[in-house]
């Protein structure tokens, strides 16, 4: 059975205050930026209003199961695609006229919810866009599947498993990030302040470097498909080469252009856009240095993913950036890239570290090959379930949905020998339990079991492993977070991070 949304919710725009009305502090209001391409509040309001303005447009105020849909396609950004439902976190806030507000009366809002973030439900949502708006009588008429409310609670508690599974991944794929973060400052330092006195060396005296083929060697008709791929920075993903088959060069202009071939250990980096942006060639196949990119070629004895992890992952990006020219778009050029002054450790360290990056990716494979295959079930399932071609009758809304556990093998020291106690992940997770603090970075965990345990206090890899295992836990004590959390050295922070909060065991 199908009916429309306006049978079955309030469908209603937001209120956005005028500059006047708007306040330095007071009732947060929610605006598009508050909100991540994933549908998750990042945890930081940037805009509020006063009490009495609050109180004129309380019908604007999220609850609990709303669903908030934006309301104009910004950039490249379809309407419907940062659709996202209210939890506690936004209980109350109020939305502006940046979103449609979704509000369930006679349907599950998970169900609802769900259905809207389907590819169905958003493919009707875009069809409704008149230029580039969306309006209330537009969401209003659309037709949504209404089963029987106990299929809808099965619908969405099967794909709300999903999700889950989604997030955890995704979680665990960025913790992975900062304990690589972790355990270079903890070896190496900062790369620019260079607290440890490192010896530093310029790119350029240790490497070669050569930008990506300009002006009259290449022309369009020179693009095929399925040939040689050309990588470009829109081809660097999340620190990895991602060719696109679909822009490649033909063999002969391969051929003809020797130049500009890739070769593994190559550091592929981006010219334009996100300064910084580089990937290491990890492959003997052929590749070919698109006119957006730049490659450093190692010279000498110095490992090329240690290069590559400082300019994409240290304060070393930062820097660059800051050196970069160009007012609407920053560019990179070859002589700012051959000036930088890296860290230059002994070959010993930046081997152990070369091979602790190199653990960590072929976890952080798993999870992504994980994820690729949660997003294909739960695409199949929300289909089938949305028209009704799932045998829900044995679907509880208890069921447990597992995914195959991947487990974290960081048998590498590092460098760092103790004879200190093991400590077990009860003995941990006694610590964080005793917590006082709802909010936590891993820096004061590590200071409090410093404390707990005091001269017997274990090494911190070691901690970060049985912390690591405790995050994955079905029953974790704790769940990751965004947070602002000032400390000793940043007293005055005013950014979320990623940091830990103790869960309610109610």
């Amino acid at each position: 059975m199908m009916d429309r949304i306006e049978d079955v919710a309030e469908v209603f725009n937001g209120k956005t205050p005028s500059k006047n009305e708007q306040r330095v502090k007071g009732i947060p209001i929610l605006k598009i930026r508050d909100i991540d391409a994933n549908g998750k509040f990042n945890g930081k309001f940037g805009s509020f209003v006063d009490e009495k303005f609050y109180k004129k447009h309380s019908r604007k105020r999220l609850k609990p199961g709303d669903t908030i849909i934006l309301n104009a396609a910004h950039n490249t950004n379809y309407v419907g695609n940062k659709n996202a439902i209210v939890g506690d976190d936004l209980d109350g806030i109020l939305a502006t006229g940046e979103w449609l507000i979704v509000r369930p009366i006679k349907i599950d809002p998970f169900f609802l919810n769900s259905y809207l973030k389907s590819f169905e439900g958003k493919q009707k949502i875009r069809n409704e866009v008149k230029g580039i708006h969306l309006y209330p009588r537009d969401v209003q008429r659309i037709k949504i599947p209404f089963p029987s409310p106990n299929e809808q609670i099965r619908i969405a508690t099967l794909l709300s498993k999903i999700e889950s599974l989604i997030a955890k991944r995704k979680k665990s794929i960025a913790y992975l990030d900062e304990l690589l973060k972790s355990i270079f400052m903890e070896m190496f330092g900062d790369p620019v302040r260079n607290e440890k006195g490192w010896e530093k060396i310029k790119i350029g005296e240790m490497a070669t470097i050569r930008i990506g083929p300009f002006g009259s060697l290449l022309h369009a008709e020179d693009y095929v498909k399925d040939g040689i791929p050309l990588i470009n920075p829109s081809h660097i993903i999340a620190g990895k080469i991602v060719p696109d088959n679909n822009l490649s060069l033909s063999l002969e202009k391969y051929m003809e252009l020797k130049n500009y071939h890739l070769k593994r250990n190559d550091v592929v980096v981006a010219r334009r856009g996100e300064i910084g942006r580089c990937a290491l060639v990890e492959t003997n196949k052929r590749l070919f240095c698109g006119t957006g990119s730049m490659f450093i070629r190692i010279s000498n004895g110095y490992y090329p993913n240690f290069l590559q992890f400082q300019i994409y992952k240290t304060s070393l990006k930062d820097f660059l950036e800051s050196k970069s020219k160009g007012v609407t778009m920053k560019n990179l050029n070859s002589k700012i890239l051959s000036q930088l002054k890296i860290l230059n450790p002994p070959l010993e360290l930046q081997t152990q570290f070369a091979s602790i990056i190199e653990k960590v990716e072929t976890i952080k494979q798993q999870y992504f090959n994980s994820l690729d295959d949660l997003g294909t079930l739960y695409g199949a399932l929300s289909q089938k379930a949305f028209k009704g071609e799932l045998e829900l009758s044995r679907i509880t809304p208890g069921i447990e949905i597992k995914a195959d556990p991947i487990s974290f093998d960081f048998s590498f020291s590092a460098g760092f020998k103790s004879d200190s106690r093991n400590i077990t992940s009860s003995d941990l997770e006694k610590v964080i339990k005793k917590y006082e603090l709802d909010v936590f970075s891993f820096d004061e965990l590590w200071n409090k079991v410093t404390k707990s345990f005091e001269q017997s206090a274990p090494q911190r890899n070691e901690i970060e492993k049985l912390f690591i295992n405790l995050l994955e836990k079905e029953s974790s004590p704790m769940e990751q977070v965004f947070a602002i959390i000032s400390s000793e050295k940043d007293k005055n922070s005013s950014s979320p991070q990623i940091a830990f909060k103790v869960c309610n065991e109610n």
